[in-house]
């Protein structure tokens, strides 16, 4: 398996185990972790694009906002 579809997949148990450990005794320090974790999902994605065109944005250390600016500009 590639390096970024773990990436990927790990990301996507994490948020999980999150998700299900979600009450109200911890609700905000969950959501924050689950926020990271999605933002971390979107940029693996992205690369994942990006990697299969032949290109990888992340691996070069270019920002997120950078990525949005070249898809969506």
């Amino acid at each position: 398996m590639m390096k970024i579809d773990k990436a990927i997949l790990d990301t996507d148990k994490v948020i999980c185990r999150n998700i299900s450990r979600f009450d109200a005794s911890e609700r905000g320090l969950l959501s924050q972790n689950i926020l990271s974790q999605l933002r971390n999902f979107v940029e693996y994605i992205a690369d994942k694009i990006y990697s299969s065109i032949g290109l990888s944005i992340f691996s070069k250390g270019l920002p997120l906002n950078l990525l949005l600016k070249i898809l969506f500009f």
